[in-house]
């Protein structure tokens, strides 16, 4: 695993419409990513966001991950809207995005095989407009 994912490090920001960035702990310990991947014709972006080391979860890091690209996107990106896609058994997930303003706006049912068990992929999104309201 870390093989492919120093390729994939090797890979980052060689196109100007994809945006990663590393999530390190204070102490410099890197635990995951978070990018947006924009779409210039419709100013617009799509959101992705990884924790792999599960003792890291529970502890904010996610969201301040998530609250730092929001402003990264529609500050200094201006782009127009910022949509994701989770899935329904990720309830932490779910739960931060909606406490930062995205809306849930489409289900594909059951359209995730993981464990042997289909779930709901959750369509969700945040207008600039709503971002800027909400973060007051």
């Amino acid at each position: 695993m870390i093989k492919e994912e120093k390729k994939w490090i090797k890979g980052l920001n060689k196109n100007k419409f994809e945006k990663d960035f590393a999530i390190d702990t204070k102490k410099g310990i890197h635990i995951g990513s978070v990018g947006l991947y924009l779409e210039k014709q419709d100013k617009g972006a799509k959101f992705g966001i990884l924790i792999g080391d599960k003792h890291y979860w529970n502890q904010g890091l996610g969201t301040e991950a998530t609250k730092l690209i929001l402003e990264y996107g529609f500050k200094k990106r201006r782009v127009h809207r910022i949509q994701l896609a989770v899935y329904s058994y990720n309830k932490r997930a779910v739960a931060v995005y909606k406490k930062l303003g995205f809306r849930l706006e489409g289900i594909s049912r059951e359209g995730v095989f993981y464990h042997g068990k289909f779930y709901d992929e959750y369509h969700m999104g945040l207008l600039r407009k709503e971002w800027l309201r909400h973060k007051k």
